[in-house]
């Protein structure tokens, strides 16, 4: 289960999600819907531990995950989520294993095993 409680996003400066209330509970499907420029991707952003935001409480399979530090993020990221981005073209410039390396902080020994499981050797 993922539960966001009073999350605010802001960017440059604006305030573009003031308080966020979020609850996923695993095994179900869960829909974020909005119009363009409303912070999904950020929101998106925010759950994979991709970005940082105040908030009161962050948990995922009831574990307080909003005070911890970037290695214990990206080490979740790495065992736990499946991150895709809706624009391929946002890391255009990196190859699969830069962006592995980059976002999930893989280690380059891993990351050939990593993609022959998922088969995208050829990328």
């Amino acid at each position: 289960m993922i539960q966001i409680k009073h999350l605010c996003i802001r960017y440059q400066n604006k305030v573009i999600i003031p308080d966020f209330n979020f609850t996923a509970k695993a095994g179900e499907v869960t829909l974020i819907s909005g119009r363009s420029g409303c912070g999904k991707s950020s929101v998106l952003s925010y759950i994979g531990c991709l970005e940082t935001h105040p908030c009161q409480s962050y948990q995922y399979a009831h574990q307080e995950i909003s005070r911890w530090n970037r290695k214990q993020k990206a080490t979740l990221r790495r065992e736990q989520f499946a991150y895709v981005f809706q624009e391929r073209n946002l890391l255009s410039h990196l190859t699969v294993k830069e962006t592995l390396a980059l976002y999930a902080e893989v280690p380059h020994e891993k990351i050939q095993a990593y993609m022959q499981e998922v088969k995208l050797t050829h990328r």
